[in-house]
């Protein structure tokens, strides 16, 4: 679960972005031995970004497990509130 913090925020990945600027997206891309996190910034409409240049304060990537991610499911944690899952996650 990627989130990207600016101008006093954090913002889930794969969403219209600050502003209604931009769209991220994110890829989870297995290999053999490793798994990449690859992230693009498209327009709102899909197309290659074509904004002004910009830059995220931080990125910070949950990974969690299938059996507390389905805990959390069903404890009705909201994955796109940041402050939520890092409360929830500091628990365990």
């Amino acid at each position: 679960m990627p989130y990207y913090y600016i101008s006093d925020y954090w913002y889930h990945m794969g969403e219209i972005g600050y502003g209604d600027n931009f769209a991220s997206r994110y890829f989870i891309e297995p290999q053999s031995t490793v798994t990449y996190l690859r992230i693009d910034i498209k327009n709102v409409d899909g197309s290659n970004y074509s904004g002004p240049g910009f830059t995220w304060d931080s990125i910070r990537v949950f990974v969690i497990p299938a059996n507390i991610f389905r805990n959390a499911q069903i404890d009705k944690l909201d994955f796109n509130n940041h402050n939520e899952v890092t409360n929830y996650f500091k628990k365990m």
